[in-house]
């Protein structure tokens, strides 16, 4: 009687040991699956990033505000570059928030711009017409004798504001399978100066 106690002991014991090995060594395996290939460091950091920078002169006239002398410095990537921008007009209040009606072009405002350098989209993007050599600067795209003129008072305790948007995009490469260039992927347009006589990149 008491050897057989023994003997189930002893394969309880066994049981036990072999249930621990085969959670260490399913473990061990679980782990180099999750653990995977060595880590690669990323070497990119947003700071290395010389974004596009605006320069711009913002003045008043009789009370009214203007804009003009807007340009685009791209940055400093090392390869030419389109480049598109947007003017977002606001009222802003004396509290810093936007005021719920936009101004309106012609009504509120005008625009004057270099229509010899840039074109308009249909989506309201003024586009450069050439590519930009890195860390070169654009045309104006109001010039010094342009404006972004208000020429209607401001709602009661609010004045203009005027913000440029800018984007740039490589002007070499394509898609993958080499229908587009990248602007034309990107942006839905191509810049003149690579475009042919019908239009078409």
């Amino acid at each position: 009687m008491g050897a057989e106690r023994s003997k189930k002991r002893t394969v309880i014991v066994f049981a036990i040991v072999a249930a621990l090995l085969l959670t260490a060594v399913s473990a061990n395996i679980i782990a180099k699956y999750i653990k995977g290939s060595p880590a690669q460091e990323n070497t990119l950091k947003a700071g290395e990033y010389d974004a596009p920078s605006v320069s711009d002169n913002v003045d008043s006239e009789g009370g009214m505000f203007f804009k003009n002398n807007v340009a685009v410095t791209v940055g400093d990537e090392g390869y030419p570059v389109y480049v598109r921008a947007d003017l977002i007009v606001t009222w802003h209040t004396s509290g810093g928030y936007i005021y719920g009606q936009q101004p309106v072009e012609g009504t509120d405002y005008t625009l004057e711009y270099n229509t010899d350098d840039w074109t308009k989209g249909d989506d309201g993007w003024f586009y450069y017409t050439e590519a930009v050599q890195s860390g070169g600067t654009t045309a104006p795209l109001i010039g010094q004798t342009q404006k972004l003129s208000q020429i209607k008072a401001a709602p009661e305790g609010c004045t203009m504001h005027v913000e440029v948007i800018t984007e740039t995009i490589q002007a070499l490469g394509s898609t993958d399978d080499g229908s587009k260039t990248a602007v034309m992927d990107a942006w839905g347009t191509q810049p003149d100066d690579q475009q042919t006589e019908g239009g078409q990149p």
